[in-house]
């Protein structure tokens, strides 16, 4: 098979690193060498589609992590005796108020670590 082998490096959002072999074939190659620079895949153009997959990725894990918490929300309120229209009505109150708890939880846990570390204290 004629043609070159890339190898492309890209490091994700969370720090993973790829590294992957991409073969051109002998047109593809000679297109990208001797072509415009307008038909060449350049580094850039890698880095522009890593960032667009690494968002896409990122919205479809919070998207996931929200359906997951209103699942769970809601085979609870099920499970404690609640109707699916009541909770329905109540998520959007649930929801906030467990953000709300979230926060509050790692503004407060924070604070633990900066005592238990003797850092100053504002």
């Amino acid at each position: 098979m004629a043609g070159r082998i890339w190898r492309l490096n890209h490091a994700t959002g969370d720090g993973r690193l790829f590294n992957y072999l991409v073969h051109l074939s002998s047109e593809a190659a000679n297109t990208l060498l001797k072509g415009p620079r307008r038909n060449r895949y350049t580094l850039e153009d890698h880095e522009v589609y890593r960032k667009e997959q690494d968002e896409k990725a990122a919205k479809e894990a919070e998207e996931l992590r929200e359906r997951t918490e209103k699942e769970t929300a809601r085979r609870a309120w099920l499970s404690d005796g609640g109707r699916e229209a009541d909770f329905e009505k109540a998520w959007p109150k649930l929801r906030d108020e467990g953000r709300r708890q979230r926060v509050m939880g790692a503004d407060r846990r924070a604070r633990e670590m900066q005592r238990a570390h003797g850092s100053s204290r504002i």
